[in-house]
């Protein structure tokens, strides 16, 4: 197996699920879950601590529902170019389904694509920024995922040589693993136009980083609920902890740059 090693740092990341929308991603079926029958997240979810980067805040709602208390990436209520607005992208969960036979797939060509936007991101970030600290955090995330993407592509080929070459995901109203439409893999991918290169472009950018990175926190933990392989219980950890210190690294340079704009 492919080890990942990147230098990270230690911090929290804000939290947040992935930004879908979508009639597909419905509650979970499990009773004892904190989403079953459409209820929202609980304050205090069990298995969470205060301090972990994933526990939902007062206010997410249930997948598939629009989350009120959270509109754009970054705070909440605040629009990626740093301006209060009131309307905004809500923030919804990703739910890869149960911990049946097909999980595993499921969360793979979800993650595929999801690192496949975020190299897009930041390929425009190399495009366009000229703060050599956005510049060298892009370029990190586009080595890192490019590496990530191979591997579980080699893991897909190898586990799932009989599943079809397209997309998989949960519907959760069909109760069943179905192929992907094609908006689904650009909600996956988290598609979205950074603008031209303007004195906010670095705003827009680590706020969509910031929510995409979250996105990818959020399918990571549900691996370590759903998944008993010893690579993807490795590979998801890792994601955590890369990802959460680029998050609380964002985090710090919005607030050294935008904290008075």
């Amino acid at each position: 197996m492919k080890t990942f090693k990147r230098l990270t740092g230690a911090g929290l990341g804000l939290t947040a699920a992935l930004a879908l929308g979508l009639g597909a991603c419905s509650a979970p079926e499990d009773p004892d879950s904190p989403m079953a029958d459409g209820g929202g997240m609980p304050e205090e979810p069990q298995g969470m601590e205060p301090e972990d980067p994933m526990a939902p805040q007062p206010g997410m709602d249930a997948p598939g529902q629009p989350n009120q208390g959270m509109d754009e990436p970054g705070m909440p209520g605040e629009s990626m170019d740093g301006q209060m607005h009131d309307h905004g992208m809500h923030m919804t969960a990703m739910y890869l389904g149960p911990a049946d036979e097909e999980f595993e797939l499921r969360f793979l060509d979800a993650m595929i694509l999801h690192h496949e936007g975020a190299v897009e991101m930041a390929e425009d970030a190399l495009d366009k920024s000229e703060r050599e600290e956005i510049r060298q955090l892009s370029q990190e995330i586009i080595d890192a995922q490019e590496d990530e993407i191979t591997q579980m592509e080699d893991w897909r080929g190898d586990w799932y040589a009989e599943a079809p070459e397209e997309r998989q995901m949960y519907d959760a109203q069909m109760s069943q693993t179905v192929e992907m439409s094609d908006s689904m893999k650009s909600a996956m991918k988290m598609d979205m136009d950074l603008g031209e290169a303007d004195d906010d472009f670095d705003l827009r950018y680590i706020n969509a980083m910031i929510a995409h990175h979250e996105g990818a926190l959020d399918m990571a933990r549900q691996v370590l609920d759903n998944s008993d392989r010893p690579e993807l219980q490795e590979f998801a950890e890792m994601v955590i902890e890369t990802q959460t210190a680029e998050i609380q690294e964002m985090l710090a340079l919005r607030d050294s740059w935008y904290l008075d704009s």
